[in-house]
């Protein structure tokens, strides 16, 4: 389930769908809330999007998961 969310995650970045994009990371991160690369991926998205604060939430969820 977690790949699929996933690789639609990664299907709708090429068509800059940022709301779907940004819903099924959130869906992967409530599945595996220890999956860094989901927090990365918003982060990014955020960013795109010019939603700063939001981004870097996102980036500190990360770095807090990628240093342990």
């Amino acid at each position: 389930m977690l790949r699929l969310i996933l690789i639609w995650g990664l299907h709708t970045v090429k068509k800059k769908m940022y709301d779907n994009q940004i819903s099924e990371y959130k869906k992967a991160i409530a599945i595996n809330p220890k999956y860094a690369k989901a927090y990365k991926n918003l982060e990014s998205i955020y960013r795109e999007k010019g939603m700063k604060e939001e981004a870097d939430r996102e980036l500190s969820r990360y770095n807090a998961l990628v240093k342990h």
